[in-house]
């Protein structure tokens, strides 16, 4: 179940690149589609990697628990950025149903047009095959000792 895990979190961030390659094309509310059932086919295949009670909290500690929810905090970081693109630098399986994805991040804020990269440490929990839950972290060392790791 490891490597299959690891496989999945690797399809669901080409998704979600994919998915931000379309949202710059033609920029549009996750949550609003969602509300209206009218969901991109790349907004589709992004949710449809994760639970429906998902649980993000992302680098600045912000909590969102639930599709919906999620789709709203993803929509808060576009509209907050001109661009915004994704690298995976290496997926790792950590046992236990979790998986450890290093992430290249970049973006352009809005209004500053201020250029800002970043690697995060995303932490995936997944369940039967989906993400149940994602957290995100600046350094490794903090994302290994989440699951009582050391580096």
């Amino acid at each position: 179940m490891s490597q299959e895990n690891v496989e999945i979190v690797r399809r669901y961030f080409d998704a979600v690149k994919r998915g931000l390659d379309a949202y710059w094309d033609n920029p549009r509310s996750v949550a609003d589609a969602m509300s209206t059932d009218d969901l991109t086919p790349a907004q589709r295949e992004v949710l449809g990697f994760t639970d429906v009670d998902v649980e993000w909290r992302n680098a600045f500690g912000l909590i969102f628990k639930g599709q919906l929810d999620f789709a709203k905090g993803v929509d808060q970081l576009l509209e907050a950025t001109n661009d915004f693109w994704i690298e995976v630098q290496e997926v790792t399986d950590l046992q236990d149903e979790r998986v450890l994805a290093v992430v290249e991040s970049a973006m352009k804020g809005k209004d500053s047009e201020i250029e800002v990269s970043q690697t995060v440490f995303s932490l995936m929990t997944l369940r039967g095959g989906l993400i149940v839950r994602a957290e995100e972290y600046l350094h490794r060392e903090e994302a290994l000792e989440a699951v009582g790791l050391r580096e």
